[in-house]
């Protein structure tokens, strides 16, 4: 005769199984404990170009103090390149400033001569009818537009158009007209002037932005190389020493 044993749970057994189960808030808080927390990078390098140049010049005169140099470049030749940083992002900023100039004579020369075409058509009118006088107008350099008959609005094409159109002014008897020869030569002039100096300034500046990011790079290359010759002479005392050198902020924007 087989004989079954039914188990009874008991509502003193249930409380013993869920507390034997269970994690106490203190056992949550030893865990969170033994879990280090990550740490955050500080970037002690500048990126901000006067910082750059601040920094560097900061950290070679200590370093002039301390008797401490590069194996790889000299304390003079730090000083040299950090003057020719400064020295070449001033005349970025200068140039920068001259662009503006040069831009605004350029659209007062190309107004002059928008008012001296509408002078000249009116004239071509008179002397002829209306469409012998637009049967000219190709000769003397317009196009048609969707606002009718232009010189091109781009100063390098309006430059060849004058170029048509000063001769024209002769075959069409027009070289002592108010709005002629001489209009149109000395037009012409300023205008070649003008945008042969905006090209100059606007290579000189695209060779100053080449140049000031090359220069920015080495430096924050060699601000960088600094950290970690300060870091190994000043293993006990680092994060001091680092603001001896010029490393002032804990986060350089």
């Amino acid at each position: 005769m087989n004989t079954e044993t039914t188990q009874t749970t008991t509502p003193a057994t249930e409380t013993a199984q869920a507390a034997a189960t269970a994690t106490t808030p203190a056992a949550t808080t030893a865990t969170d404990a033994q879990t280090p927390k990550k740490k955050k990078t500080i970037n002690k390098i500048p990126t901000n170009l006067a910082n750059v140049i601040i920094s560097t010049r900061d950290m070679v005169g200590q370093m002039r103090k301390e008797n401490l140099e590069f194996k790889h470049t000299s304390n003079d030749e730090i000083e040299t390149s950090v003057n020719d940083l400064e020295q070449t992002y001033l005349d970025r900023k200068n140039k920068g400033a001259k662009k503006s100039p040069n831009s605004s004579e350029i659209s007062t020369i190309k107004k002059q001569q928008n008012f001296g075409a509408s002078k000249l058509k009116f004239k071509l009118k008179i002397d002829n009818n209306a469409s012998d006088a637009i049967m000219k107008y190709a000769e003397f350099g317009f196009e048609k537009t969707d606002q009718g008959y232009l010189l091109p609005n781009k100063p390098p094409e309006r430059l060849l158009a004058i170029e048509r159109l000063i001769p024209a002014l002769t075959v069409h008897g027009l070289e002592d007209f108010e709005y002629g020869k001489t209009f149109w030569t000395n037009t012409h002039d300023d205008l070649s002037k003008a945008l042969s100096n905006t090209r100059s300034n606007d290579g000189d500046i695209s060779q100053s932005v080449s140049k000031i990011k090359t220069l920015a790079a080495k430096h924050k290359k060699l601000l960088n190389c600094g950290t970690k010759l300060i870091a190994a002479h000043y293993p006990d005392d680092t994060a001091a020493q680092l603001r001896n050198f010029g490393f002032q902020k804990e986060k350089n924007k």
